[in-house]
């Protein structure tokens, strides 16, 4: 039995205005600029290797997320019949 019940936002870019460009977060400098979200979610697979974003137009960032699955283990069966 598993549950996927942690998932991890990791930020990968910011907007950087006006209007839809986008920085990857890693470049402290700005020289990568994509003149739109498409251009950039398009760096991220290609570098990341992932289609799964999240975008948080409030905050003006996009996260990659990651699901780490659980494994549950059953619970050891005991029998208080026998005081154990």
């Amino acid at each position: 039995m598993s549950d996927l019940n942690q998932i991890q936002k990791t930020p990968i870019l910011k907007r950087f205005p006006p209007g839809d460009r986008w920085v990857p977060v890693e470049m402290t400098d700005d020289t990568v600029v994509f003149n739109s979200l498409t251009d950039g979610l398009e760096w991220v697979f290609k570098n990341y290797n992932t289609k799964k974003f999240v975008v948080d137009a409030e905050n003006q960032m996009v996260y990659i997320i990651k699901q780490e699955e659980r494994v549950t283990l059953p619970e050891e069966n005991r029998y208080s019949i026998y005081g154990e």
